[in-house]
């Protein structure tokens, strides 16, 4: 068994030590994104903005097709989940492309495709740096990045509700485990049956519910006078 302060550790280094998990395991996502942006700001410092995407989007593809990939997944901060990732951060912001089709159909076909492609490829980590077929993976999130892009242009998505889970993602990313972990165990400790959507529906609940609350205090803070 790891030591408690295993977990720990790992979440801060964003990469596998040891075989150690994150404490809260979407949180490798944090450290990975920050060296995402720290990458893209020191490549914007010398090339052009898509110039740097370019060389974002080339060290990913570099990164699932060359053998050793897995050592990757043990640089600090998440640097080689962060490359990874910034192939699909490079297609989301080409899809402002114009010529790109730009129509909902567009949109929901590519994520189906995504969804064909991912089950087809099967179980990916990209913790661990476990891409299966690095070509269906890589179509899979291209297709998926870019669907996802196109349809949060659709007016019918501009709803409040939504619009509240897109300004809070991130708190939802950090959050989610746990509330699912905590609803999990008070299902269990009532000796009612575990079904998912009742948890599903219940996590919901609570991330929306802590996002409004947010979203008071944000307007609280804002109507309060500056100290002189």
């Amino acid at each position: 068994a790891p030591p408690w302060w295993g977990p720990l550790l790992v979440t801060v280094w964003g990469g596998n030590l040891n075989g150690w998990l994150v404490h809260n395991t979407p949180l490798w996502f944090l450290p990975a994104m920050l060296s995402l942006l720290t990458a893209l700001w020191l490549l914007g410092q010398r090339l052009s903005a898509n110039t740097a995407l370019a060389v974002l989007a080339t060290a990913g593809l570099l990164l699932v097709w060359l053998p050793g990939e897995a050592q990757a997944g043990r640089w600090p901060m998440a640097l080689g989940q962060g490359l990874v990732g910034g192939f699909f951060f490079a297609l989301g912001r080409a899809s402002d492309v114009r010529w790109l089709p730009r129509h909902p159909l567009a949109g929901a076909l590519a994520l189906l495709s995504s969804v064909a492609l991912a089950l087809a490829n099967g179980r990916v980590d990209l913790f661990s740096m476990q891409f299966q077929q690095p070509l269906l993976y890589l179509a899979a999130g291209g297709l998926g990045a870019w669907g996802v892009v196109t349809l949060c242009g659709i007016p019918l998505l501009q709803r409040p509700v939504l619009q509240v889970l897109g300004r809070h993602s991130l708190l939802i990313l950090a959050v989610h485990m746990p509330v699912l972990w905590l609803v999990r165990g008070a299902v269990r400790a009532a000796h009612q049956p575990e079904t998912w959507w009742l948890l599903a529906g219940a996590c919901a609940l609570l991330m929306v519910l802590m996002a409004r609350w947010r979203d008071h205090v944000d307007t609280v803070r804002a109507t309060v006078p500056p100290s002189p």
